[in-house]
């Protein structure tokens, strides 16, 4: 039961003052990540693990210093890479992504956005992301976080646009990357008009790793970048293309209705288009 214990006291810790939250959320974090399916099934974890995830949330929604809302941040998407966390049902699952799409958009501190928009890519699989609702929020709040990533009044914040950019670019192709047929109408939405032609300049260059992200102004390495190539960049976006074009051949095989196959076929010439472009160039 020593995990349980250190679950909790780090959940208590977490309200404390701003220099022990960094420290404690950041455990909460490490110990998220390291539960296993046996722990979290046995009724004990449960009310601690709500405890857990709700106190990151709340310290990411907070007025605590910003690098107390980055390491919290940090923090869920350590959590979410835990594939035992239920993710896909568990009620708390909600507020977390929600308070990760709200920072994204939200936050002044660039480098708060670009954790969040990490953290929002870290599920590996679409069932984590939950219904089609929250994927799609999901979506958009990413979308939104780019179209609007130059805007800042303050210089020192400018600076990391172009790494907020770059994490903002492999969250967007990581969600295509997982996307289902049931994504579809909200993916071809927002690649068919202005913001799909607006989101398409930003992954060129992020494709061909125009975009100068990576390490921050002072070398902070957790500011942004994911360390693959533009070729391996290039060649996830191809796997992704032949996965949805198989997912639009079920679909036609299936006789779906014309909506849904437009939707579809909408989603795969844009990465069509963006694939054609990037090897052009």
């Amino acid at each position: 039961m020593l995990l349980l214990k250190m679950l909790q006291a780090a959940t208590r810790a977490s309200a404390d003052k701003d220099r022990v939250k960094s420290n404690a959320v950041r455990a909460l974090g490490n110990l998220l990540h390291f539960l296993r399916h046996s722990q979290l099934t046995r009724s004990a974890f449960q009310r601690p693990l709500e405890d857990a995830v709700r106190a990151l949330v709340k310290t990411v929604q907070s007025e605590a210093t910003m690098k107390v809302r980055w390491n919290a941040c940090y923090a869920l998407g350590n959590a979410f890479r835990n594939p035992a966390l239920p993710l896909d049902s568990a009620p708390w699952s909600s507020d977390a992504f929600s308070s990760l799409c709200h920072v994204v958009t939200s936050c002044k501190n660039f480098k708060v956005r670009i954790k969040s928009a990490a953290a929002l890519a870290v599920p590996a699989h679409r069932g984590c992301y939950g219904d089609t609702k929250r994927f799609s929020c999901v979506w958009r709040s990413l979308a939104t976080a780019l179209e609007n990533s130059e805007d800042t009044n303050d210089f020192l914040e400018y600076r990391y646009s172009a790494s907020l950019r770059h994490t903002l670019s492999q969250a967007l192709l990581h969600l295509l990357s997982v996307s289902q047929s049931q994504d579809m109408p909200a993916l071809g939405a927002s690649l068919a008009g202005e913001e799909g032609r607006g989101i398409k300049e930003h992954l060129i260059k992020y494709l061909r790793a125009e975009d100068g992200g990576g390490e921050g102004a002072q070398g902070e390495k957790d500011t942004g970048g994911d360390g693959f190539t533009p070729q391996q960049r290039i060649g996830g976006l191809q796997q992704t293309l032949i996965r949805l074009k198989v997912l639009k051949a079920e679909e036609e095989g299936r006789g779906e209705e014309e909506r849904g196959k437009e939707v579809v076929v909408v989603v795969v010439n844009f990465l069509e288009d963006l694939l054609r472009t990037c090897e052009e160039l």
